[in-house]
């Protein structure tokens, strides 16, 4: 049984000749969610949500920045936040912004991806390697990444291969596509990692490899750490900017190894992280910084001129701050 997301399909028979129509039972942390009234299976077309599948999976699997700067508890507050933020902007700005708004919902809120049926929402955004999963009460859950992933797949998979013997072309098509959906991915990674539209410098600093080599990339996993520096760069500093840093950055030499003990000290670091329980990133980060005083023995008043420690304690180190000056 799943422990996120589950369709549940009253036969495994091919969906009735000429429509595509099924009976299903959609259930999110072990309870019937989308579903009829009487909790009965749901009879609709659901080759339309294979397609939101197929359409938004790099979405599902990517994008982690929102479109607009709220200080919210979890996505699924962006509506009521940015509605109150629009009682004090201009039209213009509510335009735009509710542009953006909506075209991350439709990738982000699956209800959305069954177009006729009033069901309630279920928004899943990815957050590091976990996401969140919110449903209409606004009850928000963050799972881990892997395991979401996989029970999403497990309903694309079965959606896929009740379909796959239909006659018809586009639900042929849709199934083809589902299977080469980690092609896709690649088209649109750095799009969704970095937040950059795909006529943005940055697009094209990708595509012309100035950035990193494609087969460097877990379109699934960890990412380069210049990638992910760029990411957070967007909420600061412009394309150009951006670009310029990246560019110097991608020019300097490998840095010389860490000592042996800052080898182990970052291993154990990278155990200490994944072994605390799952939480927003900068509580998370706080909790590293206090286990990392108590490594090097400094109390948690301490004050820390980093650099000067870094002298002290890593000779072989060079530390420099001989950049270009960059419009920031």
């Amino acid at each position: 049984m799943a422990e996120i997301i589950e369709l549940l399909s009253v036969s495994d028979a091919a969906p009735a000749a000429g429509r595509g129509w099924q009976q299903a039972v959609l259930k999110v942390f072990g309870v019937p969610y989308w579903c009829a009234d009487d909790g009965q299976p749901i009879s609709w077309v659901w080759q339309d949500f294979l397609a939101g599948l197929v359409r938004n999976w790099s979405a599902l699997m990517l994008e982690e920045i929102w479109p607009l700067r709220l200080t919210v508890r979890h996505p699924g507050e962006l509506w009521d936040k940015a509605e109150q933020r629009w009682q004090t902007v201009s039209d213009l700005v509510v335009q735009e912004e509710e542009k953006a708004l909506y075209a991350f919902w439709h990738r982000h809120n699956l209800a959305l991806w069954l177009p006729g049926l009033a069901l309630p929402a279920l928004i899943c955004v990815r957050t590091g390697q976990q996401v969140w999963v919110v449903t209409a009460d606004q009850t928000a859950k963050r799972v881990a990444l892997p395991l979401f992933r996989r029970e999403l797949e497990a309903i694309g998979n079965s959606l896929a291969m009740a379909y796959a013997g239909f006659p018809d072309a586009n639900a042929l098509a849709l199934c083809q596509r589902w299977r080469e959906r980690d092609r896709q991915m690649a088209n649109d990674y750095f799009r969704f990692r970095s937040g950059s539209a795909s006529d943005d410098v940055l697009q094209q600093m990708w595509r012309s490899g100035i950035s990193m080599a494609a087969n460097d990339v877990d379109w699934y996993g960890n990412e380069p750490p210049m990638l992910a520096a760029a990411r957070m760069g967007r909420q600061c500093l412009r394309p150009d900017t951006i670009k310029s840093l990246w560019t110097y950055l991608s020019a300097q030499p490998p840095a010389p190894g860490l000592p042996a003990h800052f080898e182990s000290l970052s291993l154990a670091a990278v155990a200490q992280l994944a072994s605390m329980l799952p939480e927003r990133a900068y509580v998370q980060g706080y909790a590293l910084a206090q286990w990392l005083r108590s490594q090097w023995g400094l109390s948690a008043m301490d004050d820390v001129d980093i650099e000067k420690f870094l002298r002290h304690e890593a000779t072989n180190v060079k530390l420099r701050r001989t950049t270009p000056l960059l419009p920031a």
